[in-house]
């Protein structure tokens, strides 16, 4: 009859049942701010550890604080209140890293891509220096600055791994195999071109390669009649990189 005559004394009931009840109003607003997509859903799970852990911190207050009359803090309140907390944060903490590890897993799943390979990623990505087919200065000019401009532009894509320059500049002119390029550089897509000269102009064709089978999927192939240079460079390559970032995005469904 002690402890029930204490925990009435100390009015653990009452502190307990307001508690639960504006802890549990509290939880169904989190809910409606994530369903109306003002919170991010890890917001829910995080709600309902701070909810456990305010349990426990209610009960410590209620047993410190519930008698009638004044009562002091002690170093024992203090301790047990900062542990909660401590560990209240850690343990929100790695409810949230996994379950946000966990949507990552899932919206791999529905993509298609979850456990691949670097090689089988079509989100890692090499723009391969372009192939000058007139060996002619001013061409190798252009290809060398539409490849540098277009690996720019899909650096900029958050949802690409892409290799830098320096990565693409270890096969620059060499005839390679695709094995190995995506073998050496862990890719799964290539970005290849080529730079011609036409009866007016230049013909510049690019397309986007599966590294894995091979296959061919997207091309382009663009001709402009000779002009000033860097006006073609830039013109060619805003085409280009508009071409790429369409075709990236229906390839990997991510954009």
């Amino acid at each position: 009859m002690g402890l029930i005559n204490e925990v009435r004394e100390r009015r653990l009931i009452p502190f307990m049942g307001a508690f639960l009840v504006t802890g549990f109003v509290a939880l169904e607003g989190v809910d409606q701010l994530i369903s109306h997509e003002i919170l991010p859903a890890v917001a829910y799970p995080i709600a309902l550890v701070l909810y456990a852990f305010g349990v426990l911190g209610s009960l410590t207050f209620a047993w410190y604080h519930g008698e009638k009359g004044r009562q002091e803090t002690t170093r024992g309140e203090v301790f047990i209140h900062a542990t909660l907390f401590v560990f209240a944060l850690a343990t929100s903490a790695y409810v949230a890293r996994s379950t946000l590890a966990a949507e990552e897993r899932e919206r791999m799943r529905l993509a298609g891509l979850e456990q691949l390979s670097p090689t089988e990623d079509p989100r890692r990505i090499a723009g391969m220096y372009f192939e000058d087919r007139t060996q002619d200065a001013h061409l190798t000019y252009l290809a060398d600055g539409l490849t540098e401009t277009l690996i720019d532009e899909l650096s900029q894509i958050d949802a690409l791994n892409v290799v830098s320059k320096n990565g693409s500049q270890l096969f620059r002119g060499t005839k390679a195999s695709l094995d190995s390029v995506s073998s050496t550089l862990q890719v799964g897509t290539l970005v290849q071109g080529t730079v011609a000269e036409s009866e007016d102009g230049y013909r510049v064709s690019v397309q986007m390669v599966d590294a894995a089978s091979g296959e061919q999927v997207g091309s382009r192939r663009l001709e402009r009649p000779q002009d000033e240079l860097l006006d073609l460079l830039e013109d060619i390559s805003r085409e280009l990189s508009l071409f790429l970032r369409e075709r990236v995005g229906e390839e990997i469904g991510m954009l």
